[in-house]
């Protein structure tokens, strides 16, 4: 995702080496002899201003970021700005080395959301906006009007940016999808983490959840054979019935699709925040 907007300078681009001088080629084929005006073509023998170029090159970075697997798509989406950073509430997220770090959002429960409209399994999923300039990638980092039915896509400042090409704040019409990328950017795998605000040394209580899961969508977790419960977004809370939860209890998160990731608990990575996206 294109994080800045670079403004015209209106300078102009250095020309190549190469002129448009005409000559001539002279072709035979068998007895007959065709001479053919030849002119050497390079569009960088057209001075154009710098800002044609950077345009150009805007676009490609923007789609190219996002080649991905559309597992989900509904259009007609209502998206709006939100703020110029997420906030630390809503799926608190761990600070990690995010693969768009300033694309973020709130998702809603709009109805034209349908299939997309915000559950659990969403937070720390990337999705595809496209509001007519373009796709754009960006992680469900926060929720938005939940229940009151109103609210579609809210857009941190970079991702509104990106998305509408700068825009005034205010509101747009997008297409948004279920993608099979990953958030986090050092690892391809899945990844165990605890929630950031929980006490990481309760021996007896823990919350934890998982990212990077390629777009499966969890629906379930446990640990050391206790199922958990949901405490806050996609986060799964366990209580201990007797003995203290040891860095070797498995950890378990199935997916909608019936597969599942495991890990011992000791894999688990215990964040230093919540991560903040501008």
């Amino acid at each position: 995702m294109v994080n800045n907007k670079t403004k015209s300078t209106h300078k102009e681009a250095a020309k190549a080496n190469t002129t448009t001088k005409t000559s001539t080629k002279t072709t035979t084929v068998g007895s007959k002899s065709t001479t053919t005006t030849v002119a050497t073509k390079t569009t960088t023998t057209t001075v154009l201003p710098e800002s044609t170029v950077t345009t150009t090159v805007t676009k490609i970075a923007t789609t190219t970021a996002s080649s991905s697997a559309l597992l989900i798509t509904e259009t007609g989406v209502k998206g709006s700005y939100w703020d110029p950073t997420s906030d630390a509430g809503g799926c608190e997220l761990p600070v990690a080395s995010y693969a768009f770090p300033h694309g973020a959002f709130a998702l809603g429960d709009i109805a034209t959301l349908s299939t997309l409209t915000y559950t659990h399994y969403y937070c720390g999923q990337i999705f595809q906006l496209d509001c007519g300039h373009g796709p754009v990638n960006a992680v469900v980092a926060s929720t938005c009007n939940i229940g009151q039915n109103n609210c579609g896509v809210d857009m941190i400042a970079a991702t509104w940016n990106a998305t509408t090409d700068y825009a005034a704040y205010g509101q747009t019409t997008c297409s948004v999808s279920l993608t099979d990328l990953n958030p986090i950017s050092t690892s391809s795998a899945p990844i165990c983490y605890y929630r950031a605000n929980s006490e990481f040394s309760n021996q007896w209580y823990k919350l934890l959840g998982i990212l990077n899961t390629s777009g499966k969508l969890v629906v379930g977790a446990s640990l050391g054979g206790i199922v958990g419960s949901l405490s806050s977004a996609n986060w799964y809370q366990f209580q201990s019935t007797g003995n203290s939860f040891v860095d070797t209890d498995p950890v378990i998160f199935t997916y909608a699709d019936g597969t599942s990731s495991t890990f011992t608990l000791g894999q688990c990575i215990q964040p230093t925040g919540v991560q903040i996206f501008s």
